[in-house]
């Protein structure tokens, strides 16, 4: 991390350099790269959402609900389709946690934004299997 912080060229390549090697991780270190990337970029919304999903992978459902509520509160002029994603991983997030009334609600909000996302269908679709 601390070399790529040093030798990039830019903040863009820096931020970039950085999410990819996140994803080539699993575990404390990548969710550190994460933290710091969003300590240094808390405009962007990438390092959240992935934050989220690696703690939701993690089983640590509370601390990925809390990154995504970061997110929200801080980038309040993000894209619909961004919103829509950022929802929708909150949903999937409740519904781990069987909270199934604040997962529709969440994933009803997630359409409602962006009715093309895929992921909003299938967590939609889960979610009424799960919830009878």
């Amino acid at each position: 991390y601390e070399k790529i912080r040093t030798t990039a060229s830019n903040p863009v390549q820096y931020y970039r350099s950085t999410i990819a090697l996140a994803s080539l991780e699993y575990g404390e270190r990548d969710c550190l790269l994460y933290e710091k990337l969003i300590q240094d970029f808390p405009y962007r919304y990438e390092a959240y959402y992935n934050l989220a999903l690696m703690l939701l992978n993690s089983g640590k459902y509370a601390d990925a609900l809390s990154t995504i509520k970061k997110c929200l509160e801080i980038n309040l002029n993000l894209e619909v389709h961004v919103l829509s994603k950022l929802y929708s991983l909150s949903g999937a997030v409740y519904m781990y946690m069987d909270r199934f009334e604040d997962a529709a609600r969440a994933l009803k909000m997630a359409r409602t934004l962006d009715g093309n996302n895929i992921e909003v269908v299938q967590y939609l679709g889960i979610l009424g299997s799960v919830s009878r």
